[in-house]
């Protein structure tokens, strides 16, 4: 599935006009997918952009003898190889998409519904960067990577942590996870803001001794994962949180790429997510959002257009729209499977230990219109095989003089009488069974 970058407004000849994403340059080459599933080349001439409207440019067919566009055609970036470090999935086409590292440092926002792939995504990054030994700290909120040790002995996984020994473990070059599950949201606010705050201070110290040379700095540049981060910096004021983890986490957001602090957090709802921390974020890596309300606000960010938000909506479990610094283009990847044993079980049928069961279908009896009797036995006259008929026991015998009257059965309205006599058969039986007894 290829994501549009952009659509037509206008064609003359050979000449068209169309609204871009931002993120297109002059020079690039671009096509579009004629009625036949042809791709037409062309390639982007000028460019302009307003604040209101967005992007618009102009681009030439290249290939003449093609087709030409009807309006609001859908134009495609010519698909290049996505070369970095981090392996995060494929593209419908097959092609591995690699991240660079620099733009983490820039910050990332990870946005999407519950169950679509937010953590595992998170944790396929971690084990990414535990392979390239990048520093990370992750904020642990509901115990979802404790298993990472398990892969690699650079990530230790805590319940307590101080500075000292987070410092210590950055210069090492380990991924840390605070483990923060089974504690309330105001414990869990606090010792997130202890931490943060003391690790963006000693960074601070450290650029500043080392006169912001990199090669005498002390501590690597980290990058820090919040999940569940509209837990730390809620966008409303609330009474029971600490306002002073928000305050870190937007210091961080605004200040920490210049003292080597990179910033990745994931919400499940953007708009419960403080916009000083969102908007602060150079990239963004959707999975399906369902609200509008979410979508309204993805859209504010400069780069995420409304052909992006188009799509998220309909994105299948595991599949994400990669936009802004991480990727030249938007690009749409299925996300690849982790290594890390997950911590949590999400088949809760198995759970609760239900099992599915098929019902034997049953067998439909023979309607009566489809038997005939054929040398005294019931034959099937599609079939042509012999049914298997109940046998009906013969009378008793009778005594000299004796008159056999059958058995009456319970009647409803309409039904024959007894043996499917009549009633005037029945009343006449009757009668002579009367005068029999006198």
């Amino acid at each position: 599935m290829n994501v549009a970058i952009g659509r037509v407004i206008s064609v003359d000849g050979a000449l068209g006009k169309a609204e871009f994403t931002p993120n297109i340059k002059v020079g690039d080459l671009i096509y579009y997918i004629t009625s036949e599933s042809k791709q037409v080349f062309c390639q982007v001439t000028s460019l302009s952009s307003s604040p209101y409207k967005g992007t618009y440019g102009h681009f030439k067919i290249l290939d003449v003898a093609g087709d030409i566009p009807k309006l609001y055609t859908e134009l495609y970036i010519f698909q290049k190889t996505y070369e970095g470090f981090i392996d995060v999935g494929e593209t419908s086409g097959g092609k591995t998409v690699k991240l660079m590292v620099n733009p983490f440092f820039h910050h990332v926002l990870i946005a999407g519904t519950t169950g679509r792939g937010k953590t595992h995504l998170q944790i396929l990054i971690q084990e990414e960067f535990l392979k390239y030994r990048i520093p990370s700290l992750v904020i642990d909120s509901q115990g979802e990577f404790v298993h990472l040790n398990e892969i690699s002995p650079n990530a230790i996984v805590v319940e307590e942590l101080r500075v000292e020994d987070l410092i210590k473990y950055l210069q090492q070059r380990r991924v840390v996870i605070y483990n923060l599950q089974g504690l309330s949201y105001i414990v869990k606010a606090k010792r997130t803001y202890e931490i943060l705050s003391e690790l963006l201070t000693i960074k601070e110290q450290d650029y500043k001794q080392a006169e912001s040379d990199p090669r005498l700095l002390t501590i690597p540049p980290v990058i820090i994962d919040v999940d569940e981060a509209e837990i730390y910096a809620p966008e409303l004021y609330t009474s029971v949180l600490d306002p002073q983890c928000k305050e870190v986490l937007v210091e961080i957001a605004k200040r920490g790429s210049k003292y080597g602090i990179g910033l990745m957090v994931a919400s499940q709802r953007p708009p419960q997510l403080n916009v000083d921390v969102r908007s602060q974020c150079n990239s963004a890596i959707m999975f399906h959002i369902n609200d509008i309300g979410s979508r309204k606000v993805m859209g504010i960010l400069p780069y995420v257009t409304h052909l992006e938000l188009n799509r998220v909506k309909n994105l299948l479990r595991g599949q994400c729209l990669i936009t802004g610094e991480l990727v030249e283009h938007p690009v749409l990847i299925y996300v690849r499977d982790i290594k890390t044993r997950r911590a949590k079980k999400t088949d809760f049928e198995e759970m609760l230990g239900l099992e599915l069961r098929l019902s034997k279908p049953e067998i439909e009896k023979t309607a009566k219109e489809n038997i005939i009797i054929k040398d005294g036995e019931a034959v099937h006259k599609g079939t042509g095989e012999v049914e298997e008929q109940e046998m009906v026991p013969p009378p008793p015998a009778l005594e000299e003089g004796q008159l056999h009257v059958p058995k009456a059965r319970t009647r409803h309205y309409g039904a024959p009488g007894p043996l499917g006599t009549s009633d005037k058969e029945s009343i006449k039986l009757m009668r002579q069974l009367r005068r029999h007894r006198k």
